[in-house]
C-alpha cells in the first residue's frame, strides 16, 4: 500500500464447530426430514466445497498428522462427506457459504476469490474431520500411529545410549588428499591407551592393523570377512560397518568422513559418528561435511573442534592434454572407470611404448591391489605406469607423478555423469604424495576438451550442503513389522523407506533397493526368521554377477533346509584368455560372501578355514593372471586387446572415434563399473 500503511484483514476467523454439535443436529435433521440448505444452489455449492476439501493435497497432508494415512483417507473422506450432508447445521451452512475473500484488499479476481473461499472452507472443515476420523476409525488410526512411530528416525543419536552416557569430544581433521590429516589422527590413536580405527575399505583396515602391530601397539582386525586377534590388544582396526558400539575406547578415528553422505553406505559413518563409545572422536576427510558434523555434535551437546590442513606438496594442472597414450611417462597413473577401459588402456600402452602397467580397480582383492601398488612404487622394475579406477582415491600410498583422466564421466548406476568437485579433487590429489621423490603433483586429461572442465572442477568449492545417511537397525524393522504383519519382507523394507521420518536438514534415508531385490529373491524360502531374512538381505552380493547370486541362493537354500552350508567352490581351470581372470574374480567374490555369512551364522557356515585358504590361493592366482593378460597380448598377431571374447574385450581400437556418440551410447550400456 502507498505511504507504507499496513493493511488490516477484515476477514472473520473461521468458527470452531464441534463434532458433538453436528451429531445432535443430525438427529434433529432426521426428525425434520433432512438438513435445510435454503436452496438447491446452496446445497450444490456446499457439496462442491466438501468434495474440494476431500481432494485437496493440503487436507491429505494434514490428515497424516492425525495418523489418517493415504490408504484410510479416501474411505474416511467419503464417510465424512455423507455425514456432513446429513448433519448440516445452520451455523456450519452459513460459515461455509460466507465469502472467504478479504474485504480490505483490492477487488479480488473470480479465481482468487474461489481459492480463498475453498481455503476458508478447509479451515472450517478440517477440525471437524479430525474429530470424526478419530471417533469412527479408532483401530486404524491407532495402528497407523504405532506404525508411524516405529518408522520415526528422528533424534537417532539417542539410539546409542552407551555413547550418550560418555563425555565425548569430536575433532575434525579437514584437508585435501596428501595433507597429513589422517597421519596426525593415527598418531593420536597409537599414543592412546586404547582405540579403534574405522576404515572405508578392508584394505585400509589391514594397513592400520599392520601399522599398529609393527609400531608396537597390539591391534586386532575386524572386517566383514575375517577377525584377527592379537594377544594383549587394546586397539582394533575395522571396516566402518563393523564398529563395536559396546567396546569402550579412549580414541576413535573415523576415516573419509565425507562418506557420511553416500547414498548407499552413509549410514555406517553416521552410526560410527553418533555411536562410537570413545572419549575422543577424530574424523578425517575433506571439508564438505564440517557444517553437518558440527550440527550433529551440537545435537549431542558435545565439544567440536576443526583442524585444517593444506597439501604438503603443490598440485599443478598441466596446460596440455596428453592427447595419446604413446606420450605416457614413468610415474603416470591413468584413471578410467570400467574394467573394460582399464585393460584396453593397459594393452595399448604396453603395445605402443616400452612401459609395463600395473592395474588397480575395486573388484580386485585388497591384497592384489596392495601387490600392484608395491610393484608400481618399486623403481627397480619395469612396471612404471599405473592404470586404475577411482579405487586409488582411498587406501593406497602411491608414488604417482601425474594423474591422467581418461574421461571425466563416471556411470552412477543410471547414467554417465561428470565427476563432482569432491571426486575430482580426491583422485587428482593422489599425485605428488608426501614421501615420494616428486617435488609436486601433476594432473591432466587424455582429451583437450576435458582439460577445461577439469580445471573448473579443481578450482571449484566442495559442496557443503550435505546430509547424513541413516538406515534402521534390525530392532526398528522388527518393531515396524509387528505393526504390519501382513507385509512380505521386501514390501516391509520398501514401505518403511517411504514412511520413515528423519530430521529435515540433517539426515536422509539411504537407498534400500538392493535390500529389497535380495529380499524378493528370499521369498521362496519359508523357514527363515525375520532377523535371518534381514541379515541375508544386507549381505554383500554382487547383483550384476549371475554366478555370485546363484551361489548366494544356494547358501540360503541349504540354510533354510536346516543343513550345514558348504562353500561349494573350486579353483577354475586355467586357460589362455582374459576370461580366466574374470572367473578368478567371481570366485573370490563368492568366497568373500561365504566368509561374510560365516561371521553372522557361525553354527551353520562351517568351512571357514577352507574358505580362508581358498581366498589366499585365489588372490595369488589373480596376481599371476594380471601378468598373463599382458603376455597374451604379445602372443596376438595383428594386435588387439587380450581376451576378445571376454568381459574385458572390445573390438574398438583407441582413436579419436572412441568419443563418438555411437561409442558412448554402446559403452554406457555394457560397461561394468570398475
Amino acid at each position: 500500500p502507498k505511504g507504507g500503511a499496513a493493511v488490516v484483514s477484515s476477514r472473520p476467523a473461521p468458527p470452531r464447530i464441534e463434532l458433538a454439535e453436528l451429531l445432535l443436529q443430525e438427529e434433529r435433521n432426521h426428525k425434520m426430514g433432512g438438513a435445510k440448505y435454503g436452496s438447491v444452489q446452496n446445497k450444490e455449492r456446499i457439496d462442491e466445497l466438501i468434495r474440494s476439501f476431500s481432494g485437496s493435497s493440503w487436507t491429505k497432508a494434514q490428515a497424516l498428522a492425525i495418523y489418517v494415512d493415504s490408504k484410510l483417507f479416501p474411505q474416511a473422506a467419503k464417510k465424512f462427506r455423507k455425514f456432513l450432508l446429513r448433519a448440516m447445521s445452520p451455523e456450519l451452512r452459513d460459515a461455509l457459504l460466507m465469502d472467504g475473500s478479504d474485504s480490505a484488499a483490492t477487488e479480488p479476481s473470480p479465481t482468487r476469490q474461489a481459492r480463498s473461499h475453498a481455503r476458508r472452507a478447509r479451515e472450517i472443515l478440517f477440525p471437524i474431520f479430525a474429530q470424526f476420523a478419530v471417533a469412527n476409525f479408532p483401530e486404524e488410526i491407532s495402528l497407523y500411529s504405532k506404525t508411524s512411530k516405529s518408522a520415526d528416525m528422528r533424534q537417532c543419536h539417542l539410539w546409542y545410549s552407551h555413547a550418550r552416557s560418555m563425555d565425548r569430544k569430536i575433532i575434525y581433521h579437514a584437508g585435501p588428499t596428501n595433507s597429513g590429516k589422517t597421519y596426525n589422527a593415527l598418531r593420536r590413536l597409537m599414543e592412546s591407551p586404547s582405540g579403534v580405527y574405522c576404515a572405508p575399505l578392508r584394505l585400509l583396515a589391514v594397513e592400520v592393523y599392520d601399522l599398529c602391530n609393527l609400531g608396537g601397539v597390539p591391534c586386532d582386525l575386524l572386517t566383514g570377512q575375517e577377525v584377527r586377534c592379537m594377544p594383549l590388544s587394546s586397539h582394533y582396526a575395522c571396516t566402518v560397518e563393523m564398529l563395536n558400539e559396546m567396546r569402550q575406547v579412549d580414541v576413535a578415528v573415523i576415516d573419509e568422513i565425507q562418506m557420511i553422505s553416500d547414498f548407499n553406505r552413509g549410514w555406517a559413518w553416521t552410526r560410527a559418528l553418533l555411536g562410537s563409545p570413545a572419549k575422543e572422536i577424530h574424523v578425517c576427510g575433506d571439508g564438505s561435511v564440517v557444517d553437518l558434523v558440527k550440527k550433529l555434535a551440537d545435537d549431542m551437546g558435545e565439544p567440536f573442534e576443526v583442524k585444517n590442513y593444506d597439501r604438503l606438496k603443490p598440485l599443478e594442472v598441466q596446460d596440455k592434454a596428453l592427447g595419446d597414450y604413446s606420450a605416457v611417462q614413468p610415474g603416470d597413473c591413468i584413471i578410467a572407470f570400467t574394467k573394460k577401459d582399464i585393460y584396453r588402456i593397459k594393452w595399448e600402452i604396453e603395445q605402443r611404448t616400452k612401459h609395463q602397467c600395473c592395474v588397480v580397480y575395486g573388484s580386485l582383492p585388497p591384497e592384489t591391489r596392495k601387490q600392484q601398488a608395491r610393484l608400481f612404487n618399486d623403481p627397480s622394475n619395469q612396471y612404471n605406469v599405473l592404470v586404475a579406477s577411482d579405487a586409488i582415491g582411498m587406501g593406497l600410498n602411491l608414488n604417482v607423478r601425474r594423474i591422467v583422466f581418461h574421461t571425466l564421466l563416471k556411470y552412477d548406476n543410471k547414467r554417465n555423469c561428470v565427476l563432482s568437485v569432491s571426486q575430482a579433487k580426491q583422485i587428482a590429489g593422489r599425485a605428488g604424495r608426501s614421501g615420494s621423490h616428486y617435488d609436486k603433483g601433476l594432473v591432466t586429461t587424455l582429451e583437450s576438451p576435458d582439460l577445461k572442465t577439469l580445471k573448473k572442477l579443481l578450482k571449484g568449492d566442495i559442496d557443503s550442503s550435505k546430509l547424513a545417511g541413516v538406515l534402521p537397525p534390525f530392532e526398528q524393522i522388527e518393531l515396524y513389522a509387528s505393526c504390519t504383519p501382513e507385509k512380505s519382507f521386501p514390501s516391509l523394507i520398501n514401505t518403511f523407506s517411504k514412511e520413515s521420518v528423519v530430521e529435515h536438514g540433517k539426515y536422509f534415508m539411504c537407498r534400500t533397493d538392493e535390500i529389497e531385490i535380495l529380499g524378493k529373491k528370499l521369498n521362496r524360502f519359508t523357514n527363515l526368521s525375520l532377523e535371518e531374512r534381514f541379515s541375508f538381505s544386507i549381505a554383500p552380493v554382487d547383483l550384476l554377477s549371475g554366478d555370485v547370486v546363484a551361489a548366494f541362493l544356494g547358501y540360503v537354500k541349504a540354510f533354510d533346509s536346516g543343513e550345514s552350508v558348504k562353500m561349494g567352490i573350486d579353483m577354475p581351470t586355467p586357460y589362455l584368455n582374459a576370461r580366466y581372470l574374470y572367473d578368478l574374480e567371481i570366485k573370490f567374490k563368492t568366497v568373500s560372501l561365504y566368509l561374510w555369512l560365516a561371521q553372522r551364522f557361525k553354527d551353520r557356515f562351517l568351512e571357514v578355514d577352507k574358505a580362508a585358504e581358498l581366498s589366499e590361493l585365489l588372490t595369488f592366482q589373480i596376481e599371476k593372471a594380471l601378468n598373463r593378460v599382458t603376455s597374451l597380448a604379445k602372443l596376438k598377431k595383428g594386435g588387439g586387446p587380450p581376451g576378445s571374447n571376454s568381459g574385458y574385450s572390445s573390438s574398438h581400437s583407441y582413436g579419436r572415434h572412441k568419443n563418438s556418440k555411437h561409442h558412448k551410447k554402446k559403452s554406457a550400456a555394457v560397461a561394468v563399473t570398475a
